[in-house]
């Protein structure tokens, strides 16, 4: 993968991943609730909200530098599957997360469905993008 085309892959991906998350935290708002009922206030959270966004462009420049130098470039649905895994490997966080802080069995649900499909869209994405050398 060239730098180029590593870099469109990592905003593109980081932005459509961003987009669906969001979307699909307001619509689960209800389920989500017990974990927003622990976290930081609305302003503290706006005012760390760079950390938070620094922290998923480093995962996502992981996850697109892992697909570059693993994938054939064999298409969306090897990105899919790619992604599902990558998301199933963040349900572990999750898990983390619910045995360390008092939040719902539902919540786990939730964030775990959530990681899934949106690092499966960001599997997607980085694969319809991907373009190698040559």
């Amino acid at each position: 993968m060239t730098n180029k085309h590593y870099w469109i892959s990592v905003m593109a991906a980081f932005i459509g991943m961003g987009f669906v998350a969001a979307g699909l935290v307001s619509i689960f708002q209800e389920q989500m609730a017990s974990m927003t009922a622990i976290g930081r206030s609305e302003e503290a959270m706006m005012s760390l909200m760079w950390v938070q966004m620094l922290g998923y462009f480093v995962i996502t420049c992981i996850m697109v530098y892992i697909y570059s130098k693993f994938s054939q470039n064999d298409g969306w649905i090897t990105g899919a599957r790619y992604g599902g895994l990558i998301g199933l490997l963040m349900c572990g966080v999750s898990m983390l997360n619910y045995s360390m802080y008092p939040i719902e069995l539902q919540t786990l649900y939730v964030d775990m469905i959530i990681n899934i499909i949106v690092y499966t869209i960001g599997g997607i994405i980085t694969a319809l993008l991907y373009k190698p050398k040559g």
